[in-house]
């Protein structure tokens, strides 16, 4: 092999891939994961099985890139070893948490959710081993075909009726399908504006209408603060940016109120009406239409709960993973579970560092790359968040922090820039 990762026998020239695509192909199976499990299971793959044949396919193309590049970055392992000892520390503090973090039997287990194979702490690792942005980019562009092809496919097999997990449980709408396919909506949306492309602006339409009929009321929230977010960045100078985008994280809440208050009730009716027609029911638009956004939800129980947390311990939080030690799961909002976690004074110094990053990379997202990344990761983030889900689980999280870590890292001119 050639110093151009090229291969010659008997005249015949053969191409092997680079570190760079390596990580690229690795990144793009791990955000694929489970359409790949997906596929497999068509082909009556399942079990274990299953599982290592997908590890070999996430994760051979990365040490594969690791041994063409042969050096190692510390950043991933570095984030290990922190957490690691968070959780030693908490059961050495509370023992009774043992089931919680590290158990098998509790389906939301810190060890099954966090630190499993395709745990969202990954998305940090893979990010990690890619330089450039516009490599990122391409790996959410050719992501969001594949993951918006398999959600369709998973809305229309079933038919508006989904089972909850394992519980056998009907239910009419499905958080996990809202989500994953909102991920790359958002993607097609800033690609069709920033490239003035319809055909993605009109797929993503399609994917708001599939979360209408299918979806929950969270992904609402993350598709109004996106577009908020977009003009923001697109339109307003950027020595403004900063004090707007703040306002309007502030006031998300009062707006989103306000919208679904004063939907015009004959409008929702009328599109429950034809969504029924069809055979389908939108939890959806049958909440605008009564006006409880947030009622039947497990929210207006779990947030009273964690308050109480905090208050039983204000200063020094209760330890990792207290929402589900005492409430049976997360607290579906960052800021009260890391406070009830980690008390005011460890929690409320990692929002402060929250609140920093966006103001860094506001500040330094001077290129087209970063700005179409970092868009669609804090207007996710943040909306989902707030409402649902935890830090914990968002592989979107843990991507986010490291392309701030690279941004920081890989641009010095902008760090001359600000010290002008």
């Amino acid at each position: 092999m050639n110093e151009n990762n090229q291969v010659s026998h008997n005249g015949l020239v053969v191409k092997l891939p680079n570190h760079r695509s390596l990580f690229m192909a690795s990144f793009a199976c791990f955000l694929c994961a489970e359409p790949i499990q997906y596929i497999l299971n068509i082909f009556g793959v399942n079990g274990t099985a299953q599982l290592a044949l997908t590890l070999a396919i996430v994760y051979l193309p990365l040490v594969a890139g690791l041994l063409c590049r042969r050096t190692i970055k510390w950043g991933f392992l570095a984030l290990i070893v922190l957490v690691a000892a968070i959780v030693a520390f908490t059961l050495l503090i509370y023992p009774e948490y043992k089931d919680v973090l590290v158990g098998d039997k509790y389906y939301y287990s810190f060890k099954n959710q966090v630190l499993a194979p395709f745990g969202s702490i990954f998305g940090f690792l893979f990010v990690e081993y890619i330089d450039d942005f516009k490599d990122i980019k391409k790996v959410f562009i050719i992501s969001a075909i594949i993951l918006f092809a398999f959600y369709s496919v998973q809305a229309a097999q079933s038919g508006g009726v989904w089972v909850v997990g394992n519980t056998g449980r009907i239910a009419y709408y499905s958080m996990s399908f809202s989500y994953g396919i909102l991920f790359p909506i958002l993607i097609f949306f800033t690609y069709g504006f920033e490239n003035k492309r319809i055909i993605p602006i009109i797929v993503g339409i399609a994917g708001v209408f599939e979360i209408i009929v299918y979806g929950s009321r969270g992904a609402l929230v993350v598709l109004m603060l996106y577009f908020i977010l977009y003009m923001l960045w697109a339109w307003v100078p950027k020595r403004r940016q900063i004090k707007w985008v703040f306002v309007s994280l502030a006031s998300i809440m009062l707006v989103f109120f306000f919208v679904s208050a004063n939907l015009q009730e004959e409008l929702i009716n009328t599109l429950i009406n034809r969504t029924s027609s069809l055979g389908y029911n939108s939890r959806l638009l049958s909440v605008l239409s009564s006006r409880s956004l947030f009622s039947e939800d497990r929210i207006t129980s779990i947030w009273p709960a964690t308050l109480q947390l905090i208050k039983n311990s204000f200063l020094l939080g209760n330890g990792l993973y207290s929402n589900h030690f005492y409430n049976g799961g997360f607290a579906h909002n960052i800021i009260l579970e890391l406070i009830a976690d980690f008390g005011l004074l460890f929690g409320g110094g990692m929002l402060l560092f929250c609140g920093k990053t966006i103001n860094d990379v506001i500040k330094k997202s001077n290129y087209k790359e970063e700005r179409f990344i970092f868009v669609i990761i804090i207007s996710f983030c943040i909306g989902r968040l707030m409402f649902s889900s935890s830090f914990w689980y968002e592989k979107l999280f843990w991507i986010y922090l490291a392309c701030y870590f690279k941004i920081n890292k890989y641009n010095p001119r902008l760090e001359m820039q600000n010290d002008i």
